[in-house]
């Protein structure tokens, strides 16, 4: 991004825009105006970001989930801004629903008894979770954490854009089968259990994955744009097909599934029919 067409006092004055603990804003004797480019001369690197995290676990109003003693909250959870969110309103999903996680686990909590710890399911899927976050310290020989990580970013970063179409959706599928291969084989170099930064990288991999996994499928599923879900070979809204939410849930044979249901509308509901992205008549 250049703004060298504009005059030099211009760009100088809307440094004044920025807050004084930006604009003068020192550490360790690193400046602000050191780290960034004349704007009066070069342009800047600018490319789109992950802020924020419009989908998740659904909650009740209590913010608990079908899981018993799993209390969600903030951008773990999905549905409280549709397809979108409006600016300032993180904060207030965090706080509010935050509160509320906090107050009915404390409750859930103090009404348990010692048998729930007792049940052998319960038991051996501890284990089971156990055996995956110690894999990567116990395997003498495996796939990096580190390059693992570096390969999960460049999948999304080439093809999990803010724009997205089927060609490079497959993609991804495709080159996430290959990672989901390599996943239970990780390896880590140093197998210290105390601040070990690559096996915290190794278990957040599973997890970041997964993510990936659902963010690929329902991507391909919804067959529109809307909101931060922008498709380039299906470029418009469609109200007529698509007013849906996408469920991921686990089924019987412990597998990733899909459903599709129809939003339940309690106040005012969209014109029925489909319009242009970004039409707002």
């Amino acid at each position: 991004m250049s703004f060298k067409h504009l005059p030099n006092n211009i760009i100088n004055e809307s440094a004044n825009w920025l807050p004084d603990s930006i604009k003068n804003w020192k550490y360790g004797g690193l400046k602000y105006k050191d780290l960034i480019v004349d704007l009066t001369k070069d342009a800047l690197e600018v490319k789109p970001g992950c802020h924020f995290w419009n989908g998740g676990i659904k909650i009740n109003l209590d913010s608990s989930t079908k899981i018993n003693g799993l209390y969600a909250c903030g951008e773990g959870t999905g549905g409280i801004h549709g397809s979108n969110r409006i600016s300032g309103n993180a904060l207030t999903q965090a706080l509010v629903w935050g509160g509320e996680a906090g107050k009915n686990s404390a409750i859930y909590y103090k009404n348990l008894n010692e048998k729930t710890y007792q049940n052998k399911k319960i038991k051996d899927k501890l284990e089971k979770v156990k055996r995956k976050v110690f894999n990567p310290i116990l395997n003498k020989n495996g796939y990096s954490p580190i390059k693992l990580r570096v390969d999960l970013h460049n999948i999304a970063e080439s093809y999990l854009r803010p724009v997205r179409n089927k060609r490079e959706l497959d993609k991804a599928e495709e080159l996430y089968n290959k990672l989901e291969e390599k996943i239970n084989n990780q390896a880590v170099q140093n197998n210290r259990k105390i601040f070990n930064k690559e096996w915290q990288l190794a278990i957040e991999n599973y997890n970041l994955l997964l993510i990936m996994k659902t963010i690929i499928k329902s991507a391909k599923l919804r067959k529109e744009s809307r909101g931060a879900h922008y498709r380039e070979d299906y470029t418009n809204i469609d109200n007529k097909n698509w007013l849906k939410n996408i469920i991921i849930y686990q089924n019987n044979e412990n597998k990733m599934d899909f459903k599709i249901k129809d939003v339940v509308i309690n106040d005012i509901k969209p014109p029925d029919r489909i319009i242009p992205y970004g039409e707002d008549k």
